[in-house]
């Protein structure tokens, strides 16, 4: 006999609101403008490089797009558009239980504001948490 498993509802958790944020990047010493944006469940964390072409310039975090990892980490898409200094960020909406959230950021780096994720939770949090679900079926 096959063990067949229901169907399951898995809770995500989004932004309730919108934040934007100002700062300057670590390398590149640019003003930046940032925003982080609710995203429906399932959707995953995004980043959009507004900078460039849309088509272009979408980046999902993840192993298999590190481009570089000295001096920090470096993503890339397949059309190598590249996004650096996501480390506090990313850390932050993981510490913060953000499963869902599209980035926006408007040059190839993400502000520093303080250099930890302090500043980062404080912005998650001014924005809000809530949950949503997504259906898992055996098939």
């Amino acid at each position: 006999m096959l063990y067949s498993r229901p169907n399951l509802r898995v809770s995500q958790c989004t932004l309730t609101e919108p934040v934007h944020c100002n700062g300057i990047g670590l390398h590149n010493r640019r003003r930046i403008k940032l925003s982080l944006l609710p995203a429906p469940a399932g959707s995953g964390i995004q980043i959009l490089r507004r900078d460039v072409d849309i088509a272009r310039g979408l980046i999902r975090p993840g192993w298999d797009n590190v481009a570089e990892t000295c001096p920090g980490i470096v993503l890339a898409n397949e059309n190598g558009v590249v996004i650096r200094g996501v480390e506090p960020l990313l850390a932050a909406l993981r510490g913060a239980g953000v499963d869902n959230v599209l980035i926006e950021v408007h040059d190839d780096e993400v502000p520093q504001l303080d250099g930890s994720g302090a500043a980062w939770l404080q912005l998650i949090y001014q924005a809000g948490l809530r949950a949503g679900a997504i259906s898992v079926s055996n098939t």
